[in-house]
């Protein structure tokens, strides 16, 4: 889900673009967990990138590196140094349904595998998500970099606002949205700087980030579990609440590890502790209850009479 988002796994310890910032907000607000179903329509519009042709550090910076204060130099300099520019827009919205059973869980899959690429054409896409969404718990996120006017989350509102959104980011609208980073080593420097320690610790940074989204994917899993319990045969609220506390202590103190990484990358070692938890989840319900599934077919059955209705009287 991440990828579809644009970020990746070590993301969240670093990003420099205001985009990219702001898509790894909206996937820290959104409650990722394998219970509901995520729908994801991503526009992005490009409408030119401006490269720096030709780049060089500063005379103090370059000093720096003589003296051997590589530290010093990213500290002053940072991580990174920006390689171009795309201007345009971004638009993102995610679209949470929310199933009650593993049986209506695969019948909201289904309701929608055929119609994902026909999201461009509009309207099969809007009446498969409108079957899918009837009497069903649902939330929408939505980002948007570049445009103008109020942002609007009801389903008709998210399907048009999508469609018409590169319209909204040419001309002045436009923004930049999206940076290019490149490492210094890409330049012509007058001393090395820590070229192995920055390799080590982006290599550690990288597992450990890796470890850190299986963490939070855990943590979003047992906190659904323990917000609809009857979901759930044989769960236990006391176990699941221990099992996410110890989780969030593990991940505290691997974010810590990798922000020392981050602040001294000479310092930088894989740690003996994984940071990982053995999670135990219990299986979910095969069938939503009696009453909880004949209510849902009432609500659709009414509602399939009142479409036919309509339909008639267009006719």
């Amino acid at each position: 889900m991440l990828r579809q988002l644009g970020v990746s796994a070590s993301s969240s310890f670093s990003g420099a673009d205001s985009a990219f910032s702001s898509r790894l907000r909206l996937a820290d607000v959104v409650s990722f967990n394998q219970y509901s179903l995520f729908f994801v329509a991503r526009i992005q519009v490009i409408n030119g990138t401006s490269t720096l042709v030709r780049s060089e550090i500063s005379d103090s910076a370059a000093d720096l590196l003589r003296a051997g204060r590589a530290t010093d130099f990213f500290r002053v300099c940072g991580d990174y140094f920006i390689g171009s520019i795309t201007t345009g827009g971004e638009y993102l919205a995610i679209m949470e349904v929310r199933s009650r059973s593993s049986e209506e869980r695969r019948a909201i899959a289904a309701g929608l595998s055929g119609t994902i690429g026909a999201f461009a054409g509009g309207a099969e896409f809007s009446e498969a998500v409108r079957n899918v969404t009837a009497n069903r718990e649902t939330n929408i996120y939505v980002y948007r970099s570049g445009g103008q006017g109020a942002i609007k989350v009801g389903l008709e509102d998210l399907l048009n606002q999508a469609l018409n959104f590169p319209d909204k980011v040419s001309g002045k609208d436009a923004i930049p949205f999206s940076t290019t980073l490149l490492p210094y080593t890409n330049l012509f420097l007058p001393a090395a700087p820590l070229t192995a320690e920055i390799d080590n610790a982006t290599d550690v940074i990288q597992r450990l980030s890796s470890q850190r989204l299986r963490n939070l994917q855990a943590i979003n899993d047992l906190s659904y579990i323990l917000n609809n319990t009857d979901q759930f045969e044989n769960e236990n609220p006391q176990e699941i609440t221990k099992q996410i506390q110890s989780l969030s202590a593990l991940t505290n103190k691997l974010q810590d590890h990798v922000l020392g990484c981050m602040r001294r990358v000479q310092d930088c070692r894989l740690p003996t502790d994984t940071f990982a938890l053995a999670v135990v989840l219990p299986n979910r319900v095969a069938t939503a209850s009696v009453d909880e599934a004949e209510r849902v077919a009432r609500a659709n059955q009414a509602r399939e009479a009142a479409e036919r209705e309509r339909r008639a009287a267009e006719a």
